[in-house]
């Protein structure tokens, strides 16, 4: 589980900021191609000029502040979204150094993280195969 974070996680969050910044930033044809991030702003600036804050708005809509009636229908679902356990496992401070230095999650690959994954899972295996070893000796 704690290779499966260190080397996951990382991809999925970097994934998950550059699809935001590419959806901020993309454009809108119905608002003249501007892109949410310009109608934030524009809507900032105005706010800020009416002499409201951004409090006043939203205690002036209630739940369904741009629904058309007879637009979008939501469905209710029971989805909590996904959960993650935490990893029970820990290296020490010069093992996770050590593995920083030699494996960068990140890393562009054509193979999406399998060939990190594998690399980081192995020196793992061998942290604690030497660990355990060392334990063996120093209790017999």
């Amino acid at each position: 589980m704690f290779t499966l974070h260190y080397i996951f996680l990382s991809r999925i969050n970097e994934s998950v900021t550059q699809f935001l910044s590419g959806w901020n930033h993309h454009a809108i044809r119905t608002v003249h191609n501007r892109s949410p991030y310009q109608l934030f702003v524009e809507g900032s600036l105005s706010l800020q000029r009416s002499g409201l804050v951004a409090l006043d708005f939203f205690n002036r809509v209630d739940d369904h502040y741009g629904i058309e009636e007879e637009g979008l229908h939501l469905v209710e679902d029971d989805f909590d979204g996904v959960s993650i356990p935490e990893s029970q496992f820990q290296l020490s401070d010069e093992d996770f150094q050590q593995l920083r230095q030699l494996i960068i999650p990140t890393a562009v690959s054509s193979d999406y993280g399998i060939r990190e994954y594998e690399s980081a899972l192995n020196f793992i295996h061998r942290v604690v195969s030497v660990n355990q070893t060392f334990y063996r000796q120093w209790i017999s």
